[in-house]
């Protein structure tokens, strides 16, 4: 049957006229724990930034034998192209796990920082400088990348793998198990798998499958804030702020505070800025419009910022709207047990990255969340599948394994992330100037800063890039 191979030969975009026969012609034998026919043995729900670096890593890094799909639903082309991500050390030793050449991509496409400074929104005093070199468990560093950038670099890795399938064009409707694990898309496409990974985003449908495991996974509540983020190239801006971003500005992440508004600037690369906001929504008329309409959302905030310290007005006013990007800020702060001690959770399913653990961008830790995720997932399905004995228990105890190392690391960054994000959303005068001018001295200590960015590449990554 042909499915239509697109742009390369791993990839399908399934047509129309045979879509409800996807999956019931082309059984193969389970190459993990048993002879029964599947379509694969892991299918992966989900071609974002977790999904696509956990395939890299099972099938490109450790070589693994097994056949893996990963179904993307939705298209590099429709990301947000005013979307980027910081990306702080644990992150890029992920990448670094991945494969010297795409950090090193990555890493010339942007520009590497050297601290952090902290300033207030209505004189733009300094309020704290951290240097990263004065931060515990360096060398640290730091950049934001775009994130279809990374994406792109994560699938090209995936795509030089022979054995990774992509499925185009679909989106899975449900999960469900009988002889094995079936994934079920919305156009009629079933597919058999043994092992199923939700790597589908904040809105998870394999996340949904696992809620009969009573408080796993988690339950997802907004925060009461929204974040805008913004890509501005130097040639739209006037030549004065120009010098003064380049002469002034380049070598730090600068955030600045406000009352009930937070933003940040920093460089993207040597052409291009980054800017966010969050900005509280009782501050906002009707914030579910701004999703709708850029243009009514750009002319809020310049109207917000208007007695702002340059230069967060000034990014604001200059960036196209089709660099502009929009979302409300949710997180979980359920507090979780292991999935093993449920009676309803013994399937072969797992979560990684925002499916798992969504959190709020206060760290700058969602990406490299998923990147640790897909690096200690592939590393123990890849030692269970490895071994002679094989067996779905042993796959299980992978999946158990995993979530049990995982769990205190995500939960407490989750947690801490979202109680910063009270913090610097606060109002009250008088709090904020507490917050400002006694807490950043008392509380903000630069040698703890980077705590949370101190994490170790599993010991298989660092054997198989020796």
């Amino acid at each position: 049957m042909n499915l239509g191979f697109v742009a390369h030969e791993n990839v399908w975009r399934v047509r129309l006229e045979h879509r409800n026969n996807v999956g019931r012609k082309r059984g193969k034998v389970c190459r993990i724990c048993c002879s029964k026919p599947v379509d694969f043995d892991i299918v992966v729900v989900g071609g974002g930034i977790a999904g696509l670096a956990f395939s890299a890593a099972l099938k490109t890094v450790l070589k693994w034998q097994g056949s893996l799909l990963v179904i993307e639903q939705s298209s590099l082309e429709g990301l947000e192209t005013g979307s980027a991500l910081g990306l702080w050390t644990n992150a890029f030793k992920c990448l670094d796990a991945l494969g010297k050449p795409l950090s090193r991509t990555l890493r010339d496409k942007s520009c590497a920082l050297q601290g952090v400074r902290i300033r207030d929104a209505e004189r733009g005093k300094l309020l704290k400088n951290i240097p990263l070199d004065k931060c515990e468990g360096g060398p640290h560093e730091f950049a934001y990348v775009r994130r279809n950038d990374l994406q792109e670099q994560l699938r090209s890795l995936c795509l030089s793998s022979q054995d990774i399938k992509f499925l185009e064009g679909e989106t899975v409707e449900h999960i469900r198990k009988d002889d094995c694990m079936r994934v079920v898309c919305s156009s009629g496409v079933q597919l058999k798998c043994r092992i199923v990974i939700g790597a589908d985003g904040i809105g998870s449908v394999v996340r949904k499958f696992l809620n009969p495991c009573l408080r796993w996974p988690r339950t997802i509540k907004s925060n009461g804030y929204m974040a805008f983020r913004g890509i501005v190239s130097l040639n739209q801006l006037p030549k004065n702020v120009t010098n003064e971003l380049e002469s002034s500005w380049r070598s730090h992440i600068s955030q600045i505070w406000g009352k009930g508004i937070r933003a940040g600037v920093a460089p993207l690369d040597l052409y291009h800025w980054y800017w966010f906001l969050t900005v509280n929504e009782n501050k906002l008329d009707n914030e579910a419009i701004f999703q709708d309409n850029l243009h009514l959302c750009q002319e809020k905030l310049s109207k917000l910022l208007l007695d702002w310290v340059f230069p967060i007005p000034q990014l604001v006013q200059c960036t196209k709207v089709e660099n502009l990007h929009v979302h409300r800020c949710a997180d979980s702060l359920d507090i979780l047990l292991p999935r093993k001690y449920f009676s309803l959770a013994s399937y072969p399913v797992t979560l990684i990255g925002d499916a798992a653990h969504p959190t709020t961008p206060n760290l700058a830790q969602g990406a490299a969340l998923a990147l640790e995720d897909a690096l200690v997932l592939a590393c123990h399905l890849f030692h269970a599948c490895s071994s002679p004995s094989v067996n779905k228990d042993i796959i299980q105890q992978a999946l158990y394994n995993y979530e049990d190392e995982r769990l205190l690391r995500t939960q407490r960054l989750v947690i801490q992330s979202h109680m910063i994000g009270k913090l610097l959303q606060l109002e009250n005068s008088w709090i904020c100037f507490l917050r400002d001018h006694v807490g950043t001295k008392v509380f903000l200590r630069s040698r703890a800063f980077l705590r949370h960015a101190i994490w170790d590449v599993p010991q298989c990554f660092l054997r198989s890039n020796q």
